[in-house]
C-alpha cells in the first residue's frame, strides 16, 4: 500500500467513526426520506427514547447544521420547512440528539428529501429517414419515485398511442416507415404531481414525396391542353401509393383574396367567423375546385366549387389527417368561403388555413391564422361529496378547475372564521388532503377558483365514517338435529350503524321470503332457526355493511338426521351440550395443572439432592467438614449465565470416590470438572472494567448493546504470553487428577497443537507484528464491546460462550483478538479488537459514494480497484481459514462482520448488528433472528451449519463486495420469498458483473445444494491469490 492511497483512504477515518457513532438504537421515530412538490411544506419526525435525561435537538442539512429562519425551523424535535424550493432544500437530513447530562450524542440515519417539479417540455429531432422518424420528449422537471413522469404525444391534435407503425418508448416517440398517412404537426405533454406543461413548439414533419390523388373525372369534361404535357403519374414503392413526382403551379388568376385573421381571440360560448374570400376565373367554372379548411394541418371542411352540392362525411385525404365529423356548430359557406363557428369551445383552439385545390396542381393556401380561446372558468370535474375513513392516514379531495388564465384554487370550511382544521391543508394543486382523519374533520368544505374572469364555488360534504367491523362474527360449521333449534350469531359495529343482511347459498333471506314461525332475525343481527328441516341445509352468509364498506362472513349449517347417529336433543337443548363441553374441558385443564406442578416439584427436588452431594464431595476434596456458604445449596440453585470467579483450585475428586453412586455422581462430577475448567479459562481472561473509558453505543446485537470504546495499553497482552501463562496455570490445575486429569492434559495438548497450525502464514510474523503493537507505550487501545444483557436467556448465553471460545481459540492476523472478559457485575462485556476504520460494509458504501463522508474541502474516496477488492477477499479468505482449522463455524459472515483499518488490513470480527443498524439484513425464522440472505439452505431447512455454510456465505460477500456493498442480494425479493425459494432450492445465485472470469466458476460452486460439492477455503485463497497475479500485470 503506497503513501498516496494511505493518503487518500484517511480522508475518510473521520467520516467512517461518524458512521460507527450514527446508531439509531435510541431513536423512537426516525426521520424518513420524501418526495414533495414545489412550493410545498414538509415535516421530518424525530424522536429518542431516553425518556429520563434531558435531551437538545439539532438538525443537519448534506452534513451542515441548518440556519433557521420563518421558512425553515424546528418546533420541538421535528424540523418543518415551509414552501419548500429545489434550489435550496434537496439533499439528506441528519437528526442529533445530544444528552445535556452527559454530553452524549447520536445521530439517526440520513433522509432524502425530493423536490417534485415540471417547468417545460419540448419536442427534439433525434432522427429521420425513410425508414423510421424518432422524436424526444425532453421535460425540465423532476419527479419522486412513486411517481414517474407521464409523456403523451399528439399529432395534429390526436393522441398517439402504440399501433401499427406507431411506438412510444418511454419520452421517445418512433414512427417506422412514416409516409404521407404521419405527416403532421407533432406535439408532446408531460405530466407529474407538479402539474402537466405541453410543448410550446412542435415538430412538422412532412414526407419527402407529396402526390395528391387524382380527383374522378366526368366524361364531359376534358383537360385543357396546355395542362397534358404537365401532369405526371407518381408510382411509389411496390405496395405503396401512386401520385405525381410533380405538379404545376395553379393558375394565376385563382387566387385567396383574404385568408383568416393572423390572430382572434374569443371566448367560449361565443360564435365566430373565419374569412376566405377567393376568386375562380371564368375558363375554371366547369372545373372541379375544392375549398378546404384545415386545422393544425388536419382536413376539417371542405366543398367542391363549380356548381356542385357540399361534399360532406369525405375526404380525398388520408382517413388520418382528415378531422371531418358531424359537428352542427361548424358551416362552411359556399359562396364566400367562411367558416363559421355558432359556439366557440376549448378544443376549437389552434391554427386554421384554407385552400383551392385544382386538379393535378399545388393547392393554393391563405396565410394561417391562429385561433386562441379564452376558456370559461369552471370546475373538471365538479367536486364531490367523500366518506373519510376513521384513522385513515391520508384522505384527498380533488378539485380542478379550468379558465384563461389559469385559475387560482382554494379551500374553506363553512363555520368560524372559515378557516381549515388541523391536520388539513391545500396543497399546489388545489387538492385538499387529511391527515389522520378524526371526527372533527366532518362538515361543509368549499372549493373556490378565481381568476380575471371571476369566481366559483362548488360546496362538497365531508363525513367521517368508520369501517363496519364484525364485532361477533357467523362461526362454523354447525350441527344440529332435524327439528332442533338452531341460532347463528352475527353482530356488527360501525358509524354510521351497519346493517346486516342474511343469504342461504347465495338468495337473500328477509321475513318476507322464509317461514316467520321458523326463522327469526334478530335486532342485533343473530339469526334464529326453528324445529329445523333437512331442506334449511345450504351456505347461510352474513352480509354487514354501511357508506365506508361492505363485509361477508359465511357458514356452512348441517342437519343430521336421527338414522345418521345423531341423537336428538333433550330438553335442556344448546345449554346442555355446552354445560358438558365446558366440564370437560376443566377437566383436562386441571389434570394438566396437576400434572406440570407435580413435575417441577420432582425436577426440583432432584436438583437440590444432586448439588448436595457436590457440596458434600467439594467439602470433603476441599480437607474440612465445614458447610456452605450459601446454606444447604440454596443459593446455587439459579445458576449464572457465566461462572464467577473462584479463589483457588479444588483438587480433583479420587477414583475411588466415584465408585458408590456411579451413575448419578459420575455425572455430576464431570460436569463439576468442565464447570471449574470453564471458570479457569474465563478467569484468565478477566480484564477490569476500569480499565475501559469513552464507551460509545453503536447499535444492539442477539445478545445484548454494542459499544466502540479505548482499553488501557497496560492491559493489553501479547497473545503468546497469555496463552503460555493459561496453559501453566490449567497443567497446575489438572495434576493429581487420575486417569481423568491426564485425559484432559493430553487433549489440551492436542488442541494446543492444533491451534499452532490455524495460520497460513508464519506465526512468528503475527507475533511478531502483535509485539510491536504491545510495546506502543502509552496509547490507548480501540477495541469494540460487546453487552451480554439477557443473562436469563439460554441460547444467548450459549451463543456468547460460543463466540468467546471461537476468538479464544484463534490467533491469526486474520481474525480480531480477544482481549478479555469483564464479568465483575452485570452485564457481561466481551472485548475484542477492533480498527480506525471501522466495518467493511460502511467503508465499501463510502467508496462507493453512498455515504456522505465528504468533510471540508475534500470529497469521497474513489471505489476499490479490482486489485483491492481481491486483496480484500483474499484476507477474509485466510481468516475464515483460520477459523475452519480451529474447528469452529463463524455463522454470520458478511460485510458487516468484518472490520478494515488504514492500513488496508481487513479482519474477520462478530459485531452481529442485527437490531437496528443493519435490521434490514437479518429475518426473523423460527424464533430466531438469520441473516437468510447470507445463509445456505441448509442452515435455513435444518439448522445445520458446518464450514460448508460458512463457504456458501463466503461466496456471497465476495459477491458485496464486487457490487460494493451498495444492494442486498437478492433485493428484488422479499424476505419470505427468499426462505421459500431457498429452501424449494430454487433460489438462483449469479456473480457481480465486475468479478474476473478466472474467479466466476469457484464462486458459483460456493453456492450449490450439495455441500460436499463446495470448494475450500484454502481453494478459494488459491484461486483468489493467482487472480491477484494476473490482475497485477
Amino acid at each position: 500500500m503506497t503513501a498516496r492511497m494511505i493518503s487518500i483512504y484517511g480522508l475518510v477515518l473521520a467520516s467512517m467513526m461518524a458512521s460507527v457513532l450514527a446508531s439509531s438504537s435510541r431513536f423512537q421515530r426516525l426521520p424518513q426520506s420524501q418526495s414533495v412538490v414545489e412550493n410545498e411544506s414538509v415535516k421530518f419526525e424525530c424522536e429518542s427514547t431516553d425518556s429520563y435525561s434531558e435531551l437538545h435537538y439539532d438538525w443537519l442539512h448534506n452534513g451542515h447544521r441548518i440556519a433557521y429562519d420563518k421558512r425553515v425551523h424546528q418546533i420541538g424535535s421535528n424540523l418543518h420547512i415551509e414552501a419548500v424550493r429545489r434550489t435550496e432544500d434537496v439533499g439528506s437530513y441528519v437528526c442529533i440528539a445530544t444528552n445535556l447530562a452527559s454530553g452524549a450524542r447520536e445521530a439517526s440515519p440520513p433522509a432524502k428529501l425530493s423536490v417534485i417539479y415540471i417547468e417545460s417540455a419540448s419536442v427534439q429531432l433525434l432522427g429521420s429517414n425513410r425508414n423510421e422518424l424518432l422524436l424526444k420528449c425532453h421535460v425540465e422537471g423532476a419527479s419522486g419515485d412513486s411517481e414517474p413522469l407521464e409523456i403523451e404525444w399528439y399529432r395534429n391534435s390526436e393522441k398517439l398511442s402504440t399501433w401499427r407503425n406507431v411506438q412510444l418508448d418511454q419520452h421517445r416517440l418512433i414512427v417506422r416507415q412514416p409516409g404521407s398517412d404521419d405527416d403532421g404537426l407533432y406535439r408532446c405533454t408531460a405530466s407529474n404531481a407538479a402539474g402537466r406543461v405541453m410543448s410550446k413548439q412542435g415538430y412538422v414533419y412532412q414526407s419527402s414525396v407529396k402526390c395528391l390523388p387524382r380527383l374522378a373525372r366526368r366524361k364531359s369534361q376534358k383537360v385543357m391542353e396546355s395542362w397534358d404535357k404537365q401532369t405526371f403519374l407518381c408510382r411509389g414503392k411496390r405496395g405503396g401509393a401512386a401520385g405525381l413526382e410533380a405538379l404545376p403551379a395553379a393558375p394565376e388568376d385563382l387566387r385567396i383574396v383574404q385568408g383568416p385573421i393572423a390572430q382572434s381571440i374569443i371566448k367560449e360560448g361565443e360564435p365566430t367567423a373565419l374569412t376566405c374570400l377567393y376568386e375562380l376565373p371564368d375558363e375554371l367554372k366547369n372545373q372541379r375546385i375544392q375549398l378546404r379548411w384545415r386545422k393544425d394541418g388536419k382536413l376539417l371542411r371542405q366543398v367542391e366549387l363549380g356548381g356542385s352540392a357540399p361534399i360532406s362525411g369525405h375526404s380525398f385525404d388520408s382517413g388520418k389527417d382528415a378531422l371531418l365529423r358531424e359537428d352542427a356548430r361548424l358551416v362552411l359557406h359556399k359562396q364566400n368561403g367562411t367558416l363559421s363557428f355558432a359556439s366557440i369551445i376549448a378544443s376549437d383552439a389552434g391554427q386554421y388555413q384554407c385552400q383551392l385545390q385544382l386538379e393535378a396542381h399545388v393547392p393554393v393556401s391563405s396565410s394561417p391564422g391562429v385561433l386562441e380561446v379564452i376558456e370559461q372558468l369552471k370546475f373538471v370535474p365538479q367536486p364531490t361529496s367523500k366518506n373519510l375513513e376513521l384513522d385513515a392516514v391520508v384522505a384527498k379531495v380533488h378539485c380542478k378547475a379550468q379558465g384563461t388564465p389559469t385559475p387560482q384554487v382554494q379551500w374553506v370550511r363553512e363555520g368560524e372564521n372559515n378557516t381549515l382544521p388541523d391536520q388539513v391543508e391545500v396543497d399546489a394543486n388545489g387538492t385538499l388532503i387529511f391527515r389522520n382523519v378524526n371526527s372533527e374533520h366532518r362538515g361543509n368544505y368549499t372549493c373556490l377558483a378565481t381568476n380575471t374572469q371571476g369566481q366559483i364555488n362548488a360546496t362538497v360534504a365531508i363525513n367521517v365514517v368508520v369501517t363496519p367491523k364484525f364485532s361477533v362474527p357467523p362461526v362454523g360449521p354447525i350441527e344440529t338435529a332435524e327439528l332442533g333449534t338452531v341460532v347463528i350469531h352475527c353482530q356488527a359495529i360501525g358509524d354510521p350503524k351497519p346493517t346486516i343482511q342474511w343469504d342461504k347459498d347465495l338468495k337473500y333471506l328477509s321475513e318476507n321470503n322464509t317461514d316467520r314461525e321458523r326463522f327469526r332475525f334478530l335486532e342485533n343481527g343473530t339469526l334464529e332457526i326453528r324445529n329445523v328441516q333437512v331442506e334449511d341445509e345450504g351456505s347461510y352468509g352474513c352480509t354487514i355493511g354501511n357508506s365506508a364498506g361492505l363485509k361477508r362472513e359465511d357458514v356452512q349449517l348441517i342437519v343430521k338426521t336421527t338414522g345418521d347417529g345423531f341423537a336428538p336433543e333433550e330438553s335442556g337443548g344448546d345449554g346442555f351440550l355446552v354445560t358438558r363441553a365446558v366440564l370437560i374441558t376443566m377437566t383436562v385443564a386441571l389434570a394438566y395443572i396437576v400434572l406440570v406442578v407435580g413435575l417441577m416439584l420432582w425436577c426440583r427436588y432432584r436438583r437440590q439432592a444432586r448439588k448436595a452431594r457436590l457440596n458434600d464431595l467439594s467439602t470433603k476434596e476441599a480437607g474440612g467438614d465445614q458447610p456452605d456458604a450459601t446454606g444447604n445449596g440454596k443459593g446455587s440453585e439459579q445458576e449464572p449465565c457465566l461462572s464467577k470467579q473462584h479463589n483457588g483450585h479444588s483438587k480433583s475428586r479420587s477414583k475411588s470416590s466415584g465408585d458408590a453412586q456411579k451413575s448419578d455422581d459420575t455425572a455430576c462430577s464431570q460436569q463439576s470438572r468442565a464447570s471449574k475448567k470453564s471458570a479457569h479459562i474465563y478467569e484468565q481472561l478477566a480484564l477490569p472494567r476500569s480499565g475501559l473509558s469513552e464507551l460509545i453505543q453503536i447499535g444492539r446485537g442477539e445478545f445484548g448493546d454494542v459499544f466502540v470504546g479505548k482499553l488501557k495499553a497496560t492491559l493489553v497482552t501479547s497473545p503468546s504470553d497469555k496463552d503460555a501463562d493459561t496453559e501453566k496455570q490449567h497443567s497446575n490445575s489438572e495434576n493429581g487428577s487420575g486417569g481423568s486429569g491426564s485425559g484432559s492434559t493430553t487433549l489440551s495438548t492436542l488442541n494446543e497443537k492444533r491451534r499452532s497450525k490455524t495460520s497460513m502464514d508464519d506465526i512468528e510474523e503475527i507475533k511478531e507484528e502483535e509485539q510491536e503493537q504491545h510495546n506502543q507505550s502509552g496509547l490507548e487501545q480501540l477495541v469494540l464491546v460487546k453487552a451480554l444483557n439477557k443473562v436469563k436467556d439460554e441460547q444467548a448465553c450459549q451463543e456468547f460462550r460460543r463466540q468467546l471460545d471461537l476468538l479464544r481459540a484463534i490467533s491469526h492476523k486474520g481474525v480480531v483478538r480477544l482481549f478479555g472478559l469483564c464479568r465483575e457485575k452485570d452485564p457481561h462485556y466481551m472485548v475484542l479488537e477492533y480498527t480506525d476504520w471501522g466495518d467493511l460494509k460502511q467503508f465499501l458504501l463510502a467508496t462507493a459514494g453512498k455515504v456522505n463522508t465528504a468533510t471540508a474541502g475534500s470529497s469521497s474516496p474513489p471505489p476499490l480497484t479490482t486489485s483491492q477488492v481481491l486483496a480484500v477477499a483474499y484476507q477474509i479468505a485466510r481468516g475464515m481459514d483460520a477459523i475452519y482449522r480451529a474447528r469452529f463455524t463463524h455463522r454470520d459472515l458478511a460485510t458487516r462482520n468484518c472490520v478494515i483499518s488504514s492500513e488496508f488490513i481487513v479482519k474477520v470480527s462478530y459485531p452481529a448488528l442485527c437490531k437496528d443498524k443493519y435490521s434490514r439484513e437479518y429475518h426473523k425464522h423460527r424464533n430466531t433472528l438469520l441473516p437468510i440472505r447470507w445463509l445456505a439452505p441448509e442452515c435455513i431447512q435444518e439448522d445445520e451449519y458446518t464450514t460448508k455454510s460458512d463457504i456458501f456465505a463466503y461466496g456471497v460477500v465476495v459477491w458485496e463486495l464486487f457490487n460494493q456493498a451498495t444492494k442486498l442480494p437478492h433485493e428484488e425479493l422479499t424476505n419470505e420469498q427468499v426462505v421459500q425459494r431457498s429452501q424449494a432450492g430454487s433460489l438462483e445465485w449469479s456473480v457481480a458483473e465486475s468479478t474476473p472470469d478466472s474467479l466466476r466458476e469457484i464462486l458459483l460452486s460456493c453456492w450449490v445444494a450439495n455441500p460436499k460439492e463446495r470448494p475450500s477455503f484454502s481453494q478459494l485463497g488459491a484461486a483468489l491469490s493467482k487472480a491477484m497475479q494476473s490482475a497485477e500485470k
